[in-house]
């Protein structure tokens, strides 16, 4: 079992948290629009919608649900394995957290 995120890094986690979050929410829009003019009857094409949203909320509930200090750790190694913080974002993090983000994504 991990240990817990140091307080610098939860303060720098925080406001991080919320950016992630957007970027997975504009990503999961940005690719809902295909579902509007794409093949297929409206319904077709409603219910691929669907599966795509079904899909992506469980992505979404993964990597963000019950923010807290004991999941913070996951869901930064989440948030980068999906490419939701920048290289330079987690830069901002402390070594032993990078560290242990590293580990945990093996």
């Amino acid at each position: 079992m991990y240990h817990q995120i140091p307080e610098k890094d939860w303060k720098v986690w925080k406001p991080l948290f919320e950016i992630a979050l957007n970027r997975f929410c504009d990503r999961t829009l940005r690719g809902a629009t295909k579902y509007a003019k794409g093949e297929g009857t409206p319904h077709e094409r409603y219910l691929k919608l669907y599966q795509y949203l079904k899909k992506k909320d469980k992505e979404l509930a993964e990597v963000f649900d019950y923010f807290s200090r004991s999941k913070a750790l996951m869901q930064i190694a989440l948030s980068v394995k999906r490419q939701l913080i920048t290289p330079e974002e987690l830069a901002t993090f402390s070594e032993e957290t990078r560290e242990t983000i590293t580990l945990m994504l093996g």
